[in-house]
């Protein structure tokens, strides 16, 4: 019971690392991925997951045409991969993991992600759960990864990166 809120108010939001200072520790450590063998070792690992989450980074605000900067990807048991397609210019090894019924891809907003690996690599897909369609079956009014997941998790996210020119390597933390 919070004073301010009320018996049946959701807790007060955390902050989570990295939120108001960009300098603070990683949560999770992802593994870096630009090696072929690396990738096929990763499509094997989540040929076996129930679910997997997929994010993609593009540089289209600082280089035309566009190019895929960075494929994310987690697992429910919290591992992350990080996979750099500029140095792995053949993605197929990901091609099966998307294209069966198992795992579930879990994206938010995920038409360009979608798009983008389709165009670029023909990619099919076919289990795939989208946050943002889901939040506006729930009705919810603002559907930013961040809103929901402030909303629904109460945990507040750093500042977004999304301008950041994804093609630049080292990438920073």
């Amino acid at each position: 019971h919070h004073p301010r809120r009320g018996s049946g108010a959701a807790p007060a939001p955390v902050r989570a690392h990295g939120a108001g200072d960009p300098r603070s520790e990683v949560l999770i450590a992802a593994i870096w991925t630009a090696r072929t063998d690396e990738l096929e070792r990763l499509a094997r690992a989540l040929r076996t997951a129930d679910e997997v989450a997929l994010d993609t980074e593009g540089d289209s605000l600082h280089h035309y045409p566009e190019r895929l900067s960075l494929v994310q990807l987690g697992v429910r048991d919290g591992d992350v991969w990080l996979v750099d397609p500029l140095a792995l210019p053949d993605l197929s090894p990901l091609a099966p993991v998307f294209a069966d019924a198992q795992p579930l891809l879990v994206v938010h907003a995920g038409d360009n992600d979608l798009a983008i690996l389709k165009r670029r690599y023909g990619f099919r897909f076919s289990s795939i759960f989208d946050t943002s369609i889901a939040a506006r079956f729930l009705g919810a009014r603002a559907l930013g990864l961040d809103v929901l997941i402030e909303t629904y998790l109460t945990v507040t996210l750093p500042p977004s990166r999304q301008k950041d020119d994804w093609s630049a390597r080292p990438l920073s933390a």
